[in-house]
């Protein structure tokens, strides 16, 4: 009787807690409010050279009201740094930025367009001076003070109109001519952002999500500017940005068409300006300055299913079971916050979870993994040891007044650790390392980490809140967007403290530049509405081309109840995003596949199992954004620049660097028109060929998502399974779609350890070429460090017409161990198997003779 009455007033707890959230989101949200606005007239406009040095790759200018210093490197990008007499001192370095490109060797020339090898002379300050370095040339004035950048056959890639700063403001002016702008990070509305207003302020978007949120919960000041390739020397691309964790923003145009502008809330500011090639060569640049995400262990790329909440324990084995017994595919269940003991991180309820390792380890033979959530703050419990040991050690933030700052979370006092300290990041770490040692928790999910905090009017800590870096006082507004990121970094050293050898798996709501070297990005708490299922394609595509190439949404949307409809299309385009997780608050309708019905039910196995089968073409995007920062999921201008019907596309995208989708956005629409860019194209369930360079309408019935495949691809997969854990490696499936020849570089390890660090890891190169009605495919093992328990390849051709093929021969004899040949005249498939013996295989078919 009494355990009854302990849970029943638990449960009356939770209630008033979800209560409190429902009246929480019909207040007005102060946290949408601009933070970055100006008086443009009370600019000081920065101008007159005082005194000019050099020293290596870098140039120091003293102006008569402000200090500039450029940095040159060898790739062409720039460092800019310009700091106002009233800034006390240069703004906190933010963890972004991990490793400089090589420094520039740099020639200082007086600017003189009659005399290029001028020397400084009396007219610098007249005239200004030119830096010329890699590729590049640096255009510096002094009145204004301003710096262009010129590519190396003269063309202006980005220009300063001028530069000025108020009691509390930093801002840059440049010339705004034909650019697209893409990239911006967590930003809603549309991919192209020329003419918008963004600014970055990590906030709890909970109750203004939408197409015009201002602030959203992710923060990465990064922005491309991009001319398109429509005609010739008139090409520019660039990127831009802001390593300041306080607020920071751009007007891209949106007051004056021909100026935008960036800036910070300080007198400070350091921006990189990073030239490119093309949109690609920027991409790769940014992520080399802010660091590129590490190889995911497999299970992550699989199906995730999650709810606020699933509890008690009995409640997520009945999950698991239902998913096991109607075989849709699925790898990890998350635990929202109701599994804690009075909202105690680092703990389980007993009475909702008696034997939470009992439990994980049973998921386990399951096949899944248990993901559970954690919020940075710490309930102000005296009995808490959590709370103790950081009051005792002065772990948590501050108030400016003194002691420790108190805020509102759930109706709870809280504190918050001071994750600028790496001593608390440290303990962090340990708490994580402990807790998930004693579980066998999986992975991490950091939620409300922007940080939120209800009582504040902008829904997080308020100016009062500071942190200390040794006897430095920090303003919590000046490191804001940051908080996140160092949690996340605290989280991954304890995940591997507990586990050396494994991958860590993090789901973060918020971070800033960088996150993707700890955590894959969820974007958040939208609703259950077509409009927020056609937001999540430029959201997504924005934020891979700004460095976070795992990054997901709530499949069928977290709040309000999902209509059937919605939740198939939600379905079918989450497999072909980077992270597919399924997430729904407690009071909207379920949202399990088989909530909606056996039509949506079978719906959602069909395209989970397809999400399974393409798990190894998945994985071997991840490599290459591991490896260059080219993110999984993309909008088409990243691969078609010279094409400007993509410019502004943003109602299909590219995932990875074959498969174009086109996803049905709106109720009740069974056909679409859909872009197919040049060169040919092949039709996912039919086989069929395009012609590309035009749009065609596409009928696409509930069970249907419009995606093609790119002449010459390989897709590399295999048949689908229940969970990673019980992947079939014996054999692997490359689908290859000739027209006129291509190649792919497979790449393979254990998907689970990190011994591809010690270059444990096989790399296969995989060619098909076209010559006179014969078809050429060749296997090479181009590295080969990895014992894999592959047996034999499975190889399948695309598109060869209604004739019969014959395979001529191999390399290694007129057998090569070919069987299994079979051949689809409905479809135009022909295929057949190989043995894997570890060496090189080549094989020949053509048609057969009649």
């Amino acid at each position: 009787m009494l355990r009854f009455l302990k849970v029943s007033r638990k449960q009356l707890a939770r209630w008033f807690r979800l209560v409190k959230i429902s009246v929480d989101n019909l207040r007005p949200n102060l946290s949408q409010q601009p933070l970055g606005v100006f008086n443009p007239e009370q600019l000081e406009i920065l101008r007159e050279l005082k005194t000019l040095s050099v020293e290596g790759n870098k140039v120091r200018l003293e102006l008569a009201n402000a200090y500039a210093e450029l940095d040159f490197y060898k790739n062409g990008m720039i460092k800019v740094f310009i700091s106002g007499p009233a800034a006390q001192s240069p703004p906190l370095s933010t963890p972004a930025v991990v490793s400089s490109p090589p420094s520039a060797a740099i020639e200082v020339e007086q600017e003189d367009s009659h005399r290029p090898g001028a020397s400084l002379g009396t007219n610098l300050k007249e005239r200004g001076i030119s830096i010329k370095y890699h590729r590049y040339r640096a255009h510096v004035g002094f009145h204004p003070f301003r710096i262009s950048l010129l590519k190396g056959t003269g063309e202006t890639l980005c220009a300063d109109e001028k530069i000025g700063y108020t009691a509390d403001r930093m801002v840059v002016y440049k010339k705004l001519q034909d650019e697209h702008f893409y990239g911006g990070g967590e930003q809603t509305g549309p991919l192209d952002k020329k003419g918008r207003y963004l600014e970055y302020w990590n906030t709890d978007a909970s109750s203004t999500h939408h197409d015009d949120t201002l602030h959203m919960y992710c923060s990465i000041p990064f922005i491309i500017g991009f001319s398109g390739h429509t005609r010739p020397q008139a090409d520019k691309v660039y990127g831009l940005f802001i390593d300041y964790g306080g607020c920071s923003f751009f007007d891209l145009g949106r007051n004056d068409p021909h100026t935008y502008y960036l800036g910070v809330t300080g007198q400070s500011i350091i921006y990189y300006l990073i030239p490119g090639e093309t949109i690609k060569d920027v991409v790769e640049k940014f992520t080399g300055l802010t660091g590129r995400m590490a190889m995911p262990p497999l299970w992550s790329l699989g199906f995730h299913l999650s709810k606020r909440s699933y509890f008690p324990s009995e409640r997520v084995y009945k999950i698991a079971r239902i998913l096991r017994k109607k075989k849709i595919p699925a790898d990890a269940i998350h635990l929202d916050l109701d599994y804690m003991d009075g909202d105690q991180a680092f703990t389980f309820d007993r009475d909702y979870f008696p034997h939470p390792r009992r439990m994980i380890n049973k998921l386990q033979t399951m096949g899944f993994k248990t993901v559970i959530a954690l919020e940075p703050w710490v309930k102000a419990d005296p009995e808490y040891p959590v709370f103790k040991a950081g009051v005792d050690e002065g772990y948590f933030i501050q108030a400016r007044e003194g002691g420790f700052f108190t805020g509102e979370v759930w109706g709870k006092e809280s504190v918050f650790p001071d994750f600028l300290q790496e001593r608390v990041r440290t303990w962090w770490a340990g708490l994580i390392r402990d807790f998930v040692t004693e579980h066998g928790v999986a992975g991490i999910w950091n939620d409300r980490n922007e940080p939120t905090e209800f009582a504040s009017v902008f829904r997080t800590l308020p100016d009062t809140a500071v942190h200390r870096i040794g006897e430095r006082e920090v303003p919590h507004w000046t490191v804001h967007n940051f908080y996140g990121l160092l949690e996340n970094q605290a989280t991954w050293q304890g995940l591997v403290a507990a586990a050396p050898h494994r991958r860590p798996f993090i789901l973060s709501r918020s971070g800033f530049a960088g996150i993707q070297r700890y955590a894959a990005l969820t974007t958040g708490d939208n609703r259950s509405r077509f409009s927020h299922l056609a937001m999540a394609i430029p959201l997504n595509s924005n934020l891979a081309l700004s460095g976070v190439a795992f990054v997901g949404n709530e499949v069928g949307g977290f709040t309000e109840h999902c209509h059937p409809e919605l939740f198939a299309r939600w379905i079918e385009m989450g497999v072909f995003t980077p992270f597919f997780r399924v997430h729904n608050i407690y009071n909207a309708r379920a949202q399990e596949p088989w909530a909606f019905g056996p039509e949506i039910e079978e719906i959602s196995r069909k395209y989970i199992s397809l999400r399974y089968r393409l798990l190894p073409y998945i994985y071997n995007q991840f490599y290459k954004a591991h490896q260059t920062g080219i993110p999984v999921m993309a909008p088409l201008i990243m691969e078609y620049e010279d094409d400007p019907e993509v410019f502004s596309m943003d109602d299909q995208y590219l995932f990875g660097s074959d498969l174009l989708v086109a996803p049905i956005l709106r109720a009740g629409q069974t056909e679409r028109r859909v872009y197919l860019p040049k060169g040919w194209w092949f039709d996912f369930w039919t086989d069929q060929l395009h012609q590309g360079g035009g749009y065609l309408k596409y009928q696409a019935p509930l069970d249907t998502l419009p995606v093609f495949i790119k002449a010459d691809a390989i897709i590399p997969s295999w048949e689908p399974f229940q969970s990673a854990s019980a992947c079939p490696a014996k054999e692997i499936n490359f689908d290859l779609y000739p027209v006129t020849g291509g190649s792919l570089y497979y790449y393979e390890d254990d998907g689970e350890t990190t011994q591809y660090k010690n270059d444990q890891y096989n790399m296969i190169e995989i060619k098909h070429s076209v010559d006179h009605g014969q078809i050429k495919i060749a296997l090479k093992y181009v590295y080969q460090n990895y014992q894999s328990p592959r047996e034999r390849f499975k190889v399948r051709l695309h598109g060869i017409g209604s004739k019969r093929l014959v395979r001529l021969g191999g390399a290694s004899g007129p057998d090569s161990g070919i069987s299994g040949i079979f051949h689809d005249e409905a479809r135009g498939i022909f295929g057949f198997s190989l043995p894997d013996s570890g060496r090189d295989l080549e094989v020949y078919v053509k048609e057969a003779e009649t």
